[in-house]
């Protein structure tokens, strides 16, 4: 509902005063030994550690699947393809990238182009935060994929750096047409 485990945690101390509290006046009241006692408490005890590590256990496993469904919107949104003309579009390429995320790009990003009927797409790195060279080869591969569906697709926005690690990996820029930011491949488009 939103709340924190530690709002549950929190009651368990007060509860167990109060089952003491209860359970030696129950002792006293039957004529209980303080064996009996004892052993009734730590019984007691025992099922309130239980229903603390259920609360745990619960709210870990709710907390893990929003945390699912989140990541699972964000990859959906990070592969949003971007029409800005007819049969052009970008892929603008925000955040980290690691190799689920660029998996997931691939996954929407050849079917969605297929669909609106793009000829050209633009895939701009300029807002990638972090992004390794195996992770960068994966990116280049979806050229391969959308060549094969007579889609051309166009860089925008690698960084120096991005672009001397490829070279030094032997990844092969040269086939790939390469722009510093979108607007000069806008511009290029005939």
């Amino acid at each position: 509902m939103g709340g924190k485990i530690s709002d549950i945690v929190i009651r368990y101390p007060d509860t167990r005063f109060v089952f003491t509290d209860r359970l030696r006046n129950i002792g006293k009241e039957f004529d209980l030994t303080v064996e009996e006692i004892i052993s009734i408490i730590k019984k007691v005890n025992f099922m309130l550690d239980i229903s603390i590590n259920e609360a745990v256990f619960a709210f870990e496993r709710h907390s893990e699947e929003k945390l699912k469904e989140s990541q699972s919107q964000v990859n959906e949104l990070s592969a949003a393809i971007v029409p800005i003309q007819d049969s052009i579009a970008i892929l603008p390429l925000i955040g980290n990238i690691d190799y689920d995320r660029a998996q997931i790009i691939i996954e929407i990003t050849v079917p969605r182009v297929s669909q609106l009927g793009i000829e050209t797409l633009i895939i701009d790195f300029s807002g990638t935060v972090n992004i390794d060279i195996g992770i960068a080869k994966h990116i280049f591969d979806i050229r391969s994929i959308l060549l094969v569906i007579g889609v051309n697709t166009i860089a925008t926005g690698i960084r120096p750096d991005l672009a001397k690690k490829a070279v030094a990996l032997g990844i092969d820029l040269s086939s790939l047409e390469v722009y510093s930011n979108v607007l000069q491949a806008i511009r290029s488009i005939k």
